[in-house]
């Protein structure tokens, strides 16, 4: 199997290394919408493997068993990608928080031991950030205006979800 480097080069897509076959680093720039990651988007922007006609190689992926769960924590989601027998990526909660300065490194993880999440970029590109906290239970820089109280309650502005008090009193 060629190298990703020589991937990019060739302008080539296996299949087995495409998280999302048309995403760019434009479509997920927070100056489009606020519930996009800036540190995300300046992870990716340094680190992120797209194809010069679009698509990306960088997944999501939770860790579901064995000494990868043991290394990272089981149901911890990892952003990354498989190139032969490592995986090369980090803890998406660490892209999230570090931007491009988050650390990340190739490991040698069993592909039984975490799960794709095939429909993330899809839901990112929908709901931004409420894609990664589905609860709404995490803060988030440049969410001030996330929650807006409504007639029955709380709704996000993110996703319109309607939110229960409990999300919206956290610390």
């Amino acid at each position: 199997m060629l190298a990703l480097t020589s991937l990019k080069f060739l302008n080539q897509k296996p299949m087995n290394q495409i998280a999302h076959p048309t995403l760019t680093l434009a479509d997920i720039a927070p100056s489009i919408k606020p519930s996009f990651s800036p540190n995300l988007h300046a992870y990716l922007k340094r680190k992120g493997h797209f194809y010069r006609d679009g698509g990306i190689a960088q997944g999501v992926f939770v860790t579901v068993g064995g000494k990868t769960a043991e290394m990272f924590g089981k149901d911890t989601k990892l952003i990354g990608f498989f190139d032969g027998k490592c995986f090369v990526g980090t803890r998406l909660i660490s892209a999230l928080c570090m931007g491009a300065k988050a650390e990340g490194g190739a490991y040698l993880i069993n592909e039984a031991d975490v799960q794709y999440q095939p429909e993330f970029w899809n839901e990112y590109l929908a709901v931004g950030r409420c894609a990664i906290d589905k609860d709404h239970q995490e803060y988030f820089i440049g969410d001030d205006n996330r929650v807006v109280k409504t007639d029955s309650g709380h709704k996000c502005n993110w996703c319109e979800k309607a939110i229960s008090a409990h999300a919206v009193d956290a610390p």
